[in-house]
């Protein structure tokens, strides 16, 4: 009975619990496709939020490196107002000098009269002179020591720079990896879904047309039948026919013979008498 799907149990039958299985091996397997391509997806948006996140950071840092070095004025812009004070603490030596020189002319000349007094009074303005100059080279000195810090703080800016472009570039380029590995999975995918659509589509047409040969064929198989019932119906009449009339020739021959056998036995009797 269970080859022919037949089950007085009252629960399902083989055939219905084998259809059963292989429609949930089919939901199966279609979820764990589903489920690949979601890890899959997953995995691509975490590393793309790790380069935007490094990228954040970068920018972040930089931003707050620019905003501390607006705040602080960089000592190569100092050079300037050095400079100008440099060039006013020469001028002033060079005036002194002359000055100074111009009053020992003088004094030299009037030697003779004043003594030796006046000679170290003309010689009282000089000291000021070495302490200007003290004070200039050490104006210089002191502009020349900023230099080197200035250019180690542009050399670590560069560095800063050359490494947040990297990082900036290595999360492009991560970017841009999982946009094209994006894009072809979404091709290969759009290709896959288009030829499983023709498949579908050309397997829908193969079934069409053999739906219609069976259905042609069963036609057929119809008109044949209704003409076999059509004919087998002709020719029952047809034997009722002739039935019938075999019948009304035998009653008619058994009528007959009755009447000859009356006559016969009238005779006789007429005979005797």
């Amino acid at each position: 009975m269970e080859k022919f799907g037949m089950n007085f149990g009252g629960g399902p039958s083989k055939k219905d619990l084998l259809e059963t299985i292989e429609t949930q091996k089919k939901q199966l397997l279609q979820y764990q496709a589903r489920l690949k391509d979601v890890v899959r997806a997953y995995k691509s948006l975490l590393k793309e939020k790790e380069a935007l996140e490094a990228s954040i950071k970068v920018l972040s840092v930089s931003h707050e490196a620019d905003v501390g070095l607006s705040g602080v004025q960089p000592p190569g812009l100092t050079f300037p107002d050095s400079v100008d004070d440099r060039c006013s603490t020469h001028s002033e030596d060079s005036t002194g000098t002359a000055t100074s020189l111009d009053t020992a002319a003088s004094l030299t000349s009037v030697k003779g009269e004043f003594g030796v007094e006046d000679d170290r009074a003309a010689r009282g303005p000089l000291p000021p002179k070495s302490e200007e100059a003290s004070g200039s080279e050490s104006g210089v000195s002191s502009s020349s020591g900023d230099g080197p810090s200035a250019g180690s703080e542009m050399d670590k800016r560069v560095h800063q720079l050359k490494t947040q472009l990297a990082t900036l570039t290595s999360s492009l380029a991560t970017v841009t990896q999982e946009k094209s590995r994006m894009e072809a999975s979404y091709l290969a995918d759009k290709k896959k879904m288009k030829q499983d659509l023709e498949d579908a589509n050309k397997k829908a047409e193969e079934e069409r047309g053999r739906l219609e040969g069976d259905l042609k064929v069963l036609q057929e198989q119809i008109a044949e039948t209704k003409a076999r019932l059509i004919t087998q119906q002709h020719d029952r009449a047809q034997e009722q026919s002739d039935h019938a009339l075999m019948l009304r020739e035998l009653q008619k021959l058994l009528q007959e013979e009755r009447t000859q056998r009356q006559d016969l036995e009238h005779w006789r009797a007429y005979r005797i008498n």
